[in-house]
């Protein structure tokens, strides 16, 4: 049953808008502050800080570049796990190297009473399928909406899912959370006990705020580069994989197939179960 709308001021717009890249940024700037002590400003390709609302109160990321504040070069044309883009066929070159860190988004304790006030009562989950037409990776990443309705049949607490108004299905039977305060909604996000998704802006938010996720990466990309260990991360090493690709690809299609929603609904049951558990003990 449809668990009704939540109306909040939450993440419109911002799932896919590059959120990932910034809280891997902010991980990277918190690295370096902790080996130095010093904040550090994340710059541009010019040199020139750069500021996200996901950075808010975090005391590792500079508004400003000055004395006493580190720089890191890192930004749109310029990310950390890109070797380089290819434009025939346009395709991304990983670092295989690469190590994600999400960074921690710091909340006030006003923004986590609201977040509280706002957020389902309970146990819940939430799930962002992530497949968009404004993200050009999103086609190889798209796993169908009739598998994540499939995985979540049945629910044993309810699922939510954010209303992020640019033509993004909505799963039929959910909960939705419709709202435009991205850092209110990441507080929600942090009081769910599991993120049902893809490879995308929520998985990194999850890991950003603690939440634990399950995650369908199929082959466009390895989640040893941008996953978190703490996550259950499905991913088909097949010939090809890490694609890249953003054109309709053959791999990436057959990687996402391999994956069944019987695998990933067993899993987030398991996940599930535990958190839920915790959570009614603390509750009481």
């Amino acid at each position: 049953m449809a668990q009704g709308i939540l109306r909040t001021g939450l993440l419109r717009r911002r799932v896919d808008m590059g959120l990932g890249d910034e809280i891997m940024a902010m991980g990277e700037a918190e690295a370096l502050y902790e080996a130095t002590g010093r904040p550090v400003a994340i710059c541009d390709q010019r040199s020139k800080p750069r500021w996200h609302e996901a950075w808010e109160n975090n005391p590792a990321v500079s508004r400003v570049l000055g004395s006493g504040v580190d720089c890191i070069i890192n930004c749109p044309g310029k990310r950390s796990y890109i070797q380089w883009w290819r434009h025939n066929p346009r395709r991304t070159e990983f670092i295989l190297e690469h190590r994600a860190r999400a960074g921690k988004i710091c909340f006030t304790i006003e923004e986590e009473c609201r977040a509280r006030a706002m957020a389902p009562g309970g146990v819940f989950a939430i799930i962002e399928p992530g497949t968009r037409a404004s993200l050009r990776s999103s086609r190889n990443k798209d796993w169908g909406m009739e598998r994540w309705a499939e995985v979540i049949r049945d629910f044993p607490v309810p699922v939510y899912q954010f209303d992020i108004g640019d033509a993004t299905p909505l799963l039929k039977g959910v909960g939705i959370i419709d709202s435009d305060d991205f850092r209110i909604s990441a507080a929600i996000v942090k009081f769910a006990v599991l993120v049902l998704t893809i490879d995308g802006g929520m998985h990194h938010l999850a890991a950003s705020v603690g939440t634990d996720a399950v995650v369908v990466f199929g082959g466009f990309c390895d989640p040893k580069i941008t996953g978190y260990e703490s996550h259950a991360n499905f991913y088909s090493d097949i010939d090809g994989s890490p694609c890249g690709c953003y054109a309709p690809c053959p791999h990436c299609k057959e990687a996402l197939e391999l994956i069944t929603p019987a695998q990933v609904r067993t899993e987030a049951l398991k996940r599930i179960g535990g958190a839920a558990t915790c959570h009614l003990t603390q509750e009481n």
